[in-house]
């Protein structure tokens, strides 16, 4: 048996920052540092942006939180403290990520609303997606290695996959406050505020695709689904304000943008999970512990490239 070491420890540790952070645990004065994060204040400080979701989709944080802390105990387990997934996947990345978002949600939180003050919590978040994503890339190397099982992946692979289409939508919030100003017409700050939604949508769409379609006949299905949701919430969120043709056009966009990835994962995990599975069963029927499928698996790769996620 292996024994726990550095890595093991530090994914324990994120962990009971995130539980402090978001749980409603009293750790008295000399720690209000980690006090619970509320998630209320959290939505009106990005609620003049556009590409805020309605306030009760903020509440997927809650799920994304359960299975990090479901994590945290999986990866202590004999069975999976060694595993490539965690030991050459994960390495310290959560743990930085982890500190770092800390620094990011209490810049959001903060009741100054500066363009300093924006635009560093922006940065953190930047960085906090930075280090998610290359744990998404380290695990999709590490495949190779690992035994690829259907625990595997919902248990060490799913939870950051979640969090990084998470904390991916909080940066494109965070970024498109940065030039909200009071200004009417055509101002730096207006010009510069379209500039940041035009990329957004591409965000948006761009990651999607590429996901779904251009991942190396591995395509990843939580992210692209997990944008589905937050831009239906940001459609929802949109069709309160005036009717402009702006605001119009935003909104057909958005929900374009959500039934689209909603449909397009939908219509693949069929493909490919679904009906290949069921294809491979006729003709090769699954012992016990196999577990098909591309983004899941991988079990019947075609080739040695290695994967975003």
């Amino acid at each position: 048996m292996a024994p726990l070491n550095y890595i093991n420890y530090l994914n324990v540790a994120a962990s009971c920052i995130i539980a402090m952070h978001t749980l409603d645990i009293d750790l008295g004065p000399e720690f209000d540092f980690f006090d619970k994060f509320n998630m209320r204040d959290f939505f009106r400080t990005f609620e003049e942006g556009s590409f805020t979701p309605s306030e009760p989709f903020f509440l997927f944080f809650s799920i994304i939180a359960m299975f990090l802390m479901i994590f945290a105990v999986v990866q202590v387990l004999p069975a999976y403290r060694s595993s490539p997934m965690v030991q050459e996947g994960v390495q310290y990345w959560y743990f930085a990520g982890t500190v770092v978002q800390l620094f990011a949600n209490r810049l959001a939180d903060e009741a100054d609303d500066s363009f300093v003050r924006r635009f560093f919590s922006t940065l953190f978040y930047g960085l906090v997606v930075g280090s998610l994503w290359k744990i998404l890339d380290n695990q999709a190397r590490a495949k190779t290695v690992s035994d690829n099982s259907a625990e595997e992946f919902w248990l060490l692979r799913f939870p950051f996959s979640l969090q990084a289409a998470w904390v991916t939508a909080i940066t494109i919030m965070s970024a498109n406050v940065l030039f909200i100003g009071e200004e009417e017409g055509f101002t730096f700050s207006s010009f510069m505020h379209g500039l940041v939604v035009f990329v957004s949508l591409i965000v948006y769409a761009g990651l999607s695709v590429k996901l779904l379609l251009f991942n190396n006949d591995s395509p990843n299905y939580t992210i692209p689904a997990v944008f589905s949701f937050f831009a239906f919430g940001i459609a929802i969120n949109s069709g309160n304000e005036e009717g402009t043709w702006a605001s119009l056009a935003f909104l057909g966009l958005m929900s374009l943008i959500s039934f689209g990835s909603a449909a397009g994962t939908a219509f693949l995990i069929y493909k490919n999970e679904y009906k290949n599975s069921a294809s491979n069963d006729a003709v090769h029927p699954l012992s016990e512990n196999s577990y098909q499928g591309d983004e899941m698996a991988a079990t019947n790769s075609k080739g040695s490239e290695t994967t975003m996620v």
